[in-house]
């Protein structure tokens, strides 16, 4: 088995596993290897969780920013690196 790399119409990356034997551009018909699906986030709860974050912080213009370089980063890796461990959390469990 080989695993194999290729973008969609979309230009969304997959991976999918395929026989050794196979061409590579069967692809989309193997099996699918991709990480979860992000568009299971409730993205309206991020862009919330976000907003109230760079609230508490005081984050409210570019020179805000520049003056906390580290804030905005810690903040949308807090935020959003929870729903990701979520959805693969969910995937092993299955």
């Amino acid at each position: 088995m080989k695993l194999v790399k290729w973008t969609d119409h979309d230009g969304y990356k997959h991976l999918s596993w395929l026989k050794d034997n196979e061409p590579e551009t069967n692809a989309k018909n193997g099996l699918s290897h991709d990480p979860p699906d992000v568009n299971r986030i409730d993205w309206e709860q991020v862009k919330r969780e976000l907003h109230n974050a760079m609230v508490d912080k005081e984050l409210q213009s570019w020179d805000d920013i520049q003056k906390h370089q580290t804030a905005l980063t810690s903040i949308t890796a807090s935020v959003i690196k929870k729903y990701l461990v979520f959805l693969f959390r969910e995937g092993e469990i299955k």
